[in-house]
């Protein structure tokens, strides 16, 4: 009888141990760079410019899993000026993966190739709840059905710094939309947008 309970003991922590992994793989990525304690800004930004390697790595990837792990349980989902609140977290990895499969590469314009890339960083101008927002500012080709046949879309992920991990809480397809839109890959919204804005360094 005991050796059947140590044997049933086991099973279960065996069990319990393969649940934990699960959950944590769910789990946001956590930095080990970003302090769960409260940053300067200039230290804040410097983590953000870290985690955007990995962002640059699932857009080159074409894997939006980053952006649904890191999303908060409710997503803002903004197109130009409408917006769609409360959305969930696959819609931040769908964005993504659409954006990327869209993409006509071979369509250059003035910002270069068509393909789905990360642009700039940029920092909003506007706390929100005393937190600092981020940018990451992604473009890409598109087709479209008006003439020349593409258009430079712009999408810009918001993400905040919470307990050593950024969150996503909203996404903005084509911000200001028309041609204002590429004024984020410009950096040139001004002030009225950013405080801070800096063109995204590609890996060597």
């Amino acid at each position: 009888m005991r050796a059947r309970g140590l044997l049933g003991g086991a099973s279960l922590a065996l069990l319990l141990a393969a649940a934990v992994a699960c959950d944590d793989a769910k789990k946001p990525t956590f930095l080990p760079e970003a302090s769960p304690t409260a940053l300067s800004r200039e230290a804040e930004l410097e983590s953000f410019r870290e985690f955007a390697g990995l962002i640059d790595e699932a857009v080159r990837g074409g894997d939006g899993n980053l952006f649904e792990r890191q999303a908060l349980s409710e997503v803002d989902m903004w197109s130009g000026d409408a917006g769609v609140l409360g959305r969930p977290p696959s819609e931040a990895r769908e964005s993504l993966e659409r954006l990327v499969s869209d993409a006509l590469p071979e369509q250059t314009d003035e910002f270069g190739s068509g393909e789905a890339r990360l642009f700039a960083l940029a920092r909003s101008s506007e706390p929100r709840g005393g937190e600092n927002r981020y940018w990451a500012i992604l473009g890409a080709n598109r087709p479209t059905s008006y003439q020349p046949g593409q258009y430079r879309s712009v999408v810009a992920y918001e993400f905040v710094l919470r307990a050593g991990q950024w969150r996503l809480p909203a996404v903005l397809h084509d911000p200001d939309a028309g041609p204002f839109a590429a004024a984020w890959l410009r950096g040139e919204c001004g002030d009225v947008c950013f405080d801070h804005w800096e063109r995204w360094e590609e890996p060597s």
